[in-house]
């Protein structure tokens, strides 16, 4: 009788933005280990994943494709996610300010952070790819950041419920979903996904071809609520998980219920909330207008709201023209992180690190616990 295998999902998400020269991580001639790990590490990052009351409940990783913040991870490390902060290998952390791109069946997501200049991973086809071929794992395996684990590529699988697999013997665990599979060039052919329990085997784990990320890239991009992830995961005719969250849920193909609407205008706080993130991305058939979206996350946060406050000030920060302000984007950020809103603490800290809307170091230390108390939510 043939034994069960039971693939288990290996939660990742990870990024490594850096304030360097943007470069493609690659090589045109094989390397060493040594030389892949220091060309390719930084641009290798660890996602965490935040539930609703900002609490973390899972690990992952991934990586930078692009140097405007363009991230790949797999869809399974996100399903589920309130928001979402990208560690990069300096041990800063960028908020994940949304979807780009999905697709659920290759397990497969693009997330975006903000920012520029950025290292980032070139991908490599894997037509050239050979069973026996040397490879190379990045990621944060049980939240262990930088994990290198070399391997071969074991065989090619069809017969997958995701449909073809790289299978690797390189060593992976829970943390490393999300995270690249490089070729001895530095260049990633496949995106580690899933692995055979160690009750039933050794070392048979298995990524996602490369092929597959060149396809979710060409996709249409619309950034969208890390939220709205949970509608892919749905199953037919059943209400996504989304939906059923109230104030905070989104569905993105639906138009906004008239009684949200009604409710908003009526002052009830989640409502305000629901419709000031849709204008803020953009989200049920409404074009992207942060004047908008400033003016319902107003009327929310001077409700008290922390997740109103620090959307808002995140309107005031990346807004354009006259809905740019630092200062007040710092001030919401702090009346967010006082209520232990972990992504407020992280924006915060940001802005006294670079000096916008604060002055730059200025009351750093006094700020200290309400800055990075947020490090304490990350221990392994």
């Amino acid at each position: 009788m043939r034994a069960a295998v039971y693939i288990c999902l290996l939660s990742s998400i990870a990024i490594a933005p850096l304030t360097a020269q943007s470069h493609p991580a690659q090589a045109d001639r094989p390397l060493t280990v040594t030389q892949i790990v220091r060309l390719t590490s930084n641009a290798v990052v660890q996602v965490v994943v935040l539930d609703e009351s900002g609490k973390e409940f899972a690990l992952g990783s991934g990586f930078l494709v692009s140097a405007d913040g363009k991230i790949v991870t797999n869809h399974h490390v996100i399903e589920g996610a309130h928001s979402a902060i990208a560690k990069l290998a300096n041990g800063s952390f960028f908020p994940v300010t949304g979807v780009l791109a999905a697709n659920a069946d290759r397990d497969l997501v693009l997330l975006k952070v903000e920012g520029k200049g950025l290292p980032f991973l070139t991908l490599d086809s894997t037509a050239g790819l050979q069973v026996g071929d040397n490879v190379l794992a990045i990621g944060s395996p049980l939240g262990l950041e930088g994990t290198v684990s070399p391997g071969i590529v074991s065989a090619f699988r069809d017969e997958t419920p995701n449909g073809r697999m790289i299978q690797t013997n390189a060593p992976v665990s829970h943390g490393n979903s999300g995270g690249p599979l490089l070729d001895m060039r530095g260049k990633v052919v496949g995106v580690i996904s899933s692995g055979v329990s160690p009750e039933e085997g050794q070392n048979l784990n298995f990524a996602i071809p490369s092929d597959e990320v060149e396809r979710l890239l060409s996709m249409p991009l619309k950034l969208t609520s890390i939220e709205s992830i949970k509608s892919l995961a749905a199953k037919p005719g059943e209400p996504s998980s989304a939906a059923n969250q109230g104030g905070h849920g989104h569905s993105t193909d639906q138009p906004i219920p008239q009684d949200r609407w009604q409710a908003a205008v009526a002052g009830d706080e989640a409502s305000e909330f629901y419709i000031g993130t849709s204008y803020y991305y953009g989200d049920h058939g409404i074009d992207q207008n942060y004047g908008e979206a400033v003016h319902w996350f107003a009327k929310a946060a001077n409700q008290g709201d922390a997740g109103a406050q620090y959307y808002l000030g995140s309107a005031f920060e990346f807004g354009q023209g006259e809905i740019r302000d630092d200062v007040k984007a710092a001030e919401l950020y702090r009346a967010a992180a006082d209520q232990n809103m972990i992504l407020a603490q992280v924006a915060l800290g940001t802005m006294y690190l670079q000096g916008r809307g604060v002055l730059r170091w200025s009351r750093l230390f006094g700020q200290f616990s309400a800055i990075f108390k947020w490090k304490f939510c990350f221990s392994v």
